[in-house]
């Protein structure tokens, strides 16, 4: 199957200005089509300036822009730039004032951390299919096993089909890995629900159940440290005498709770150096100096990424793509799945990878 995009002639006359290779190209399309998702799905919202004009503005968050892209901006300040797009913004002053010339603005994009508000942006140009727009054909992954059993079950849940996989570690983003994006009504307001676990509570009442594998990101840890020889006896212990990792560092006086040693754990694998507990380096020395040379070597995300990577082909390319069910969507290291299919989804997942994980289950 194709995905087919609708490419403006701004947008066509944009990729044969620019001097990229086609790789580079192919990603400005990608967050555009994005963008086009975006004003299509998200509600607008409505600005006048100087009670003159009115504009209309949709949210852009930032974590679907990089599910499509981890590098997004650098494409979009090239729709800024090229006059694609435009930003919402609450505060504008001259930097210069000509007489006979427009004056030179600084405009600063208006957003919200604090409190949940995205960037918004408008198009500048017609995005609908006209005479003088073409539709562009993409490879996609809509024959994909894991993106078609994906999409039907979001449309069980009443979730859109906003289907992602990230270049970085390959993962799965989806509504149940995002903002859920729903409301609740309430005589007096709307409540927005942002968990799946919270979304399913309110909406489903014990219907659908995680399969989720215990400490998998540790675990995985120990089985690239295997391959690659590498031999880091405290790294090892829990995993050889089937003990729980984190309870583990909880043990060992390295963690005062399991959050805090999935947050250690976490900081370790992934951050930098200079940002790793010195009793994290000194307790697993060897496995720190192994990845301490890789992170030096490929920059200190590389780590992150194999562990990620490893996980995906996991879930998706394995455990998602061939199992046996009408309805299941991965949570990075979990399966969401009917109740009624517990049972053989666990089946499942044990004769697969039981060897390496200890599965557990809640039901929502």
């Amino acid at each position: 199957m194709k995905q087919e995009i609708i490419l403006p002639i701004e947008i066509e006359n944009l990729l044969s200005s620019i001097k990229r290779n086609k790789t580079f190209k192919k990603s400005l399309i990608e967050v555009f089509n994005s963008l086009v998702f975006l004003k299509n799905t998200k509600p607008e919202w409505k600005f006048s300036k100087r009670g003159l004009y009115r504009y209309s503005y949709f949210d852009a968050p930032s974590d679907y822009l990089k599910g499509t892209n981890s590098r997004y901006k650098q494409y979009v300040n090239i729709l800024l730039e090229n006059k694609i797009i435009d930003y919402y913004s609450k505060n504008e002053r001259i930097i210069e004032r000509n007489l006979f010339e427009d004056d030179i603005v600084d405009r600063i994009p208006y957003y919200d951390t604090n409190n949940n508000q995205c960037i918004r942006y408008r198009f500048l140009i017609d995005i609908d299919l006209s005479e003088n727009q073409n539709v562009l054909n993409l490879n996609s992954s809509h024959n994909k096993n894991w993106y078609k059993i994906t999409l039907n079950s979001l449309k069980e849940l009443g979730l859109d089909g906003i289907i992602i996989r990230d270049g970085f570690g390959r993962r799965l983003h989806t509504r149940v890995t995002m903002n859920i994006g729903a409301e609740i009504e309430t005589e007096k307001s709307s409540i927005e629900i942002k968990s799946y676990k919270e979304y399913l509570r309110s909406f489903f009442n014990g219907k659908y159940s995680v399969v989720d594998a215990s400490c998998c990101q540790p675990t995985l840890m120990n089985e690239h440290l295997k391959t690659k020889g590498v031999i880091d006896p405290n790294f090892n212990y829990p995993f050889e005498n089937n003990l729980d990792f984190y309870q583990y560092l909880c043990d060992t006086g390295l963690s005062i709770d399991r959050n805090d040693a999935k947050s250690k754990y976490t900081q370790w694998q992934n951050g930098r150096y200079h940002d790793i507990e010195d009793n994290f380096k000194n307790f697993f020395k060897i496995s720190t100096n192994y990845m301490q040379r890789i992170k030096k070597r490929n920059g200190y995300k590389k780590i992150c990424q194999i562990i990620t990577c490893m996980e995906s082909k996991i879930f998706i390319d394995d455990l998602l793509s061939n199992i046996n069910l009408d309805f299941c969507l991965t949570i990075h290291d979990s399966l969401l799945v009917r109740t009624e299919d517990l049972p053989a989804c666990i089946k499942y997942c044990n004769k697969k990878y039981g060897h390496i994980f200890n599965f557990k289950s809640e039901t929502f």
